[in-house]
């Protein structure tokens, strides 16, 4: 059975913030040259000439590659396949993020769910590459990347079919036990390669301080870094891949890779969502989720209103009614005057701004979650309401034969 090798890896390549970037994208593109892997996965391509690079050194053994542009900075997602691309698409998420988070950045990504067609010997496979909202100190963004996974299974369940061989890798920033992670699983039919490895390592941590040095100590050991596939797939072995570089204390990344060997699997069945009481369970459970992160936008955007409203009273206020403002001050001088006419000025400039931002743009954000809370809904529903049909037909036929 032919095997096909998969890698997935988040680069941690920001310019002049990751540390020993061009070093570590030289060395990462002059070990994938090795053509160890058919198809890669990575996330944090921020620069398009590193993208260039690696393609560059690796086009003998990895003919075919596609970088998925998104936003301000790119989605930092790129695939590389040793098969031919013969299609792709890219669908950016409704939420993601603040853009005034500027020192997070992912809002400027524009992230979203990135996806190749690779034409196979045996048979087409869809790779899905993403890189989910990521965790901050005092995160405030689990709904965002929930709302983002609930978003991916939507995704692959309308563009691919039951019969469709699906592999999906990425950097979900969830660790296993998280909702999303166990939501993906469900609602798509979809296997977590750790599950179901024939042969794996016991702790496959994809985030490790003891083994990476780029990381603080303060980091918790993780595996955030993942592959699913569809039922077409026997997985036969993972493992942590790309690690020090070879000769150098260095690691490649922040992150370890995570590789998979897969065949396809003879005997697969295509088996389509069951929507039984646990699939409508894990659906209320996302609709509580998200409800949260939409009430949470809502409360911020009554308290910044809040300010916008201080802020005119005390700035544009002194500027349109002067007269008021020169009775209040009557003492400034004229020099004086033209110094705090001037900050006004600025200080109102910035109101305008802020204000924008927190009626318009925080709009936006709730919209976001309010979207995807009714469209869970709505398949609440459809479900419940197909069981009443379904306990109400049976009802009937038994009167019927009584």
């Amino acid at each position: 059975m032919a095997e096909i090798k998969v890698l997935t890896l988040n680069v941690w390549g920001l310019l002049y913030i990751s540390k020993d970037v061009d070093e570590r994208m030289d060395a990462l593109a002059e070990e994938l040259k090795n053509g160890e892997y058919d198809i890669i996965a990575l996330q944090e391509v921020w620069v398009y000439r590193h993208f260039e690079l690696i393609c560059a050194k690796t086009k003998h053994v990895y003919p075919y590659c596609h970088y998925f542009h998104s936003g301000f900075l790119g989605s930092g997602c790129a695939s590389l396949s040793r098969y031919p691309i013969i299609d792709t698409f890219f669908i950016q998420y409704k939420y993601g993020g603040n853009f005034w988070n500027v020192f997070y950045g992912d809002w400027f990504a524009g992230k979203g769910l990135g996806c190749i067609l690779i034409q196979h010997p045996q048979k087409e496979i869809y790779v899905f590459n993403t890189h989910l909202h990521a965790s901050y100190p005092n995160d405030s963004f689990k709904e965002c990347r929930t709302l983002q996974l609930y978003q991916t299974t939507q995704i692959l369940k309308h563009m691919t079919r039951p019969n469709d061989a699906v592999i999906f890798c990425g950097d979900f920033n969830h660790t296993p036990d998280e909702i999303g992670i166990k939501a993906l699983s469900l609602l798509t039919n979809l296997s977590d390669t750790y599950d179901i490895a024939s042969s794996k390592i016991s702790l496959c941590h994809t985030i490790n301080p003891l083994s990476n040095s780029y990381l603080s100590n303060e980091e918790i050991p993780s595996r955030i870094d993942y592959t699913f596939v569809s039922k077409h797939f026997q997985c036969t072995r993972c493992d942590l891949a790309m690690q020090k570089i070879p000769g150098k204390s260095i690691n490649f990344s922040d992150h370890e890779g995570y590789a998979t060997t897969l065949v396809f699997d003879p005997k697969v069945v295509s088996v389509e969502n069951l929507e039984d009481q646990t699939y409508c369970n894990m659906l209320k459970t996302l609709h509580k989720v998200i409800m949260e992160g939409e009430l949470r936008a809502n409360k911020v955007h009554r308290r910044k209103i809040g300010l916008v409203f201080l802020l005119v009273l005390f700035v544009f206020m002194p500027i349109i009614f002067t007269d008021i403002f020169c009775s209040i001050f009557p003492s400034i001088s004229t020099f004086s005057g033209k110094i705090v006419f001037i900050v006004q000025i600025v200080s109102a400039i910035f109101c305008t701004a802020y204000a924008w931002i927190v009626i318009v743009l925080r709009r936006i954000d709730s919209n976001s979650f309010k979207d995807v809370m009714l469209e869970i809904h709505s398949k609440i529903m459809t479900i419940e309401k197909n069981k009443i049909n379904i306990v109400s037909m049976e009802t009937s036929n038994s009167k019927k034969y009584h």
